[in-house]
């Protein structure tokens, strides 16, 4: 399981998250494919503040995109994986 959390910045609601509600985005979106080939399974998460998302990524391939030059703020975001031992036998 892989987990990205994106930290809330300052109380206030940031430049960023406004302008993703207005539709112009300045990128570090997630992107998630899940691997049974349905394009319509595809989403694109925004880098919101205080949003945790979680995934199989065994299942589910994944890319961030870039941050444009033009970004109002700097991107945070913590990954955090959880793996689980390997069953019948020694790790190589």
């Amino acid at each position: 399981v892989t987990e990205e959390y994106y930290p809330a910045l300052p109380e206030t609601e940031t430049e960023n998250e406004k302008a993703n509600k207005s539709g112009a985005l300045d990128g570090g979106e997630l992107v998630l494919r899940p691997r049974d080939a349905d394009a319509s399974r595809r989403r694109v998460v925004s880098p919101r503040g205080d949003r945790l998302v979680a995934f199989w990524s065994d299942e589910v391939e994944h890319e961030v995109l870039g941050v444009k030059r033009t970004a109002r703020e700097e991107r945070l975001a913590l990954s955090f994986w959880f793996l689980k031992q390997r069953t019948g036998g020694a790790r190589s």
